[in-house]
């Protein structure tokens, strides 16, 4: 989780000392009210805080956990502490996410494969997630290379799902 220390450095503009999240003027970014610096850092690329991590960084399967859960659906409510967002991204990551020591080197690595699932009909249009248009409508397909168990690990950002 080592990922997310710059979350809590105070110079970084997202967290108070106290862990409170930075407030900051409402605006609107896609279908989302950003109305604090963390979720200013996750959608408003004119932003200082959007900076923090690179292009590379924001695809990492625990960045994608974590803007999961802190923009949640359409009846989300917020947290105005970052600690929360972190327990539980740990938490989601760990059950999802499979490491191995390597018996040579003692090394540890991912033993999972995640795949970020979109599906088309033969019109080429969405199939699954039904809208792809919400950043929030995402589905990934997790395969552990030892027990060759699958995993999905689906959000709809809002409505139901539907395979119409």
């Amino acid at each position: 989780m080592s990922f997310f220390n710059k979350l809590k450095d105070p110079d970084n503009g997202i967290v108070h000392n106290s862990g409170i999240i930075c407030k900051r003027y409402d605006l609107q970014v896609e279908d989302f009210l950003v109305s604090d610096n963390l979720r200013g850092m996750l959608l408003d690329e004119e932003s200082e805080e959007y900076s923090l991590y690179s292009e590379d960084e924001r695809l990492e399967f625990a960045f994608r956990i974590f803007q999961m859960l802190v923009l949640g659906g359409t009846l989300c409510q917020f947290e105005d502490v970052l600690q929360p967002y972190l327990d539980v991204t740990k938490n989601i990551y760990k059950d999802l996410i499979r490491v191995q020591k390597q018996n040579t080197s003692n090394d540890l690595f991912v033993s999972t494969l995640v795949l970020e699932i979109v599906a088309k009909n033969g019109k080429g249009q969405d199939y699954f997630p039904s809208d792809s248009s919400n950043r929030q409508n995402i589905a990934f397909l997790l395969i552990d290379a030892n027990s060759r168990e699958i995993t999905t690990f689906i959000h709809q950002y809002g409505g139901y799902y539907s395979a119409d």
